[in-house]
């Protein structure tokens, strides 16, 4: 009875100790990378209605949108943004040689122009109140069949109905008024968190 009840207590703190591993080595949900030479993370922390990382993939027109706003960690209210944060805005159209309505699923390794997309970066001051913001928006490429492409493209790696994970590269090419330089992201963002699906 004795070697029954010592195995128990074996394996229980066996799978005590391998529970945790496991959970470290889950990735985070959010939006994760560096651009413009400086680290972005927004972290996505209550799911498919998060204020700071928020996403609606349209399965109808092959639209997926989403914002990611680099918030406290610890926030005790929702939206409780960093200091000195970015933002990052998305909009990508699976259709974006011939955009409208689609039957293209949004599948494993499906990459998307993302042309209405812009990034910003606010300059904060007392209580994290924004003092200055500048924007770079993703540039508009018409090619001669009329269709439409983008320097900025988006890959989808994983799709399971509900959360979406993939990268986003290349570079938001429109720089603010008095200044030249692009925000480039440096290799490839990472993203991974529920969205809103309609």
């Amino acid at each position: 009875m004795n070697r029954v009840g010592g195995s128990f207590l074996v394996m229980a703190i066996a799978c005590a100790m391998v529970a945790p591993a496991a959970d470290a080595r889950a990735p985070k949900p959010g939006v994760f990378g560096v651009i413009h030479g400086k680290k972005f993370k927004a972290t996505n922390a209550q799911g498919a209605g998060d204020p700071c990382v928020f996403g609606i993939y349209n399965q109808t027109d092959g639209v997926l949108v989403f914002s990611a706003l680099e918030c406290k960690p610890r926030r005790r209210r929702q939206g409780a943004v960093r200091k000195n944060y970015k933002t990052i805005v998305m909009a990508c159209n699976i259709n974006y040689e011939m955009p409208g309505p689609t039957t293209r699923p949004l599948a494993v390794g499906v990459v998307m122009a993302c042309p209405n997309s812009a990034y910003s970066e606010t300059k904060t001051g007392r209580f994290h109140i924004p003092l200055s913001t500048a924007t770079w928006l993703a540039d508009t490429q018409f090619l001669p069949d009329f269709s439409i492409t983008s320097n900025l493209k988006l890959r989808i790696d994983s799709f399971d109905g509900s959360v979406a994970s993939g990268v986003i590269f290349g570079s938001f090419d429109q720089p603010p008024s008095g200044q030249a330089e692009t925000a480039a992201i440096q290799g490839e963002m990472q993203f991974r968190f529920p969205f809103q699906v309609q």
